[in-house]
């Protein structure tokens, strides 16, 4: 017998995210958020969740800042690990729209939300973030491994 699953669950089940700021000269981000959700090739025929290198995951950032005044430019890597980068990109600060190479820029008041693409054979990441300001002195980097 099969139990059906709404879809908003399945997204929520499906959604590997990662919150926090433990790096010390943090001034201007109050948090960063990391989200891998699987977009297609997840699913067997009979509607099962599976995971396998053809599995296709959408990775975006979201990061809160405490003062939009000081920050040039936001720094990221994102990648399998320290050595497999699929992505490291310095996003202008304010530029936004979609910006031609699969990635995105969306700020709206203190919240900042970064389309870093679609990547297949991701299950397990990793990314790093920091902000540079505008007297060029640099955020402590943010690491995440899953």
């Amino acid at each position: 017998m099969k139990i059906p699953i709404n879809i908003l669950q399945l997204l929520l089940l499906l959604t590997m995210s990662y919150e926090g700021v433990s790096a010390q000269n943090t001034f201007p981000i109050l948090s960063m958020q990391l989200e891998c959700t699987p977009i297609s090739n997840y699913l067997t025929v009979d509607s099962i969740i599976h995971f396998d290198s053809t599995t296709v995951f959408n990775a975006q950032m979201q990061i809160v800042v405490d003062d939009t005044s000081n920050i040039s430019s936001i720094e990221i890597k994102f990648g399998k690990n320290e050595t497999e980068v699929l992505r490291q990109k310095t996003f202008t600060f304010d530029v936004s729209g979609a910006l031609g190479d699969g990635t995105s820029y969306l700020r709206n008041g203190y919240n900042i939300l970064l389309g870093l693409g679609s990547f297949a054979d991701v299950p397990l990441f990793y990314s790093e973030m920091s902000v540079t300001r505008t007297d060029n002195s640099h955020s402590s980097v943010f690491t995440y491994r899953q």
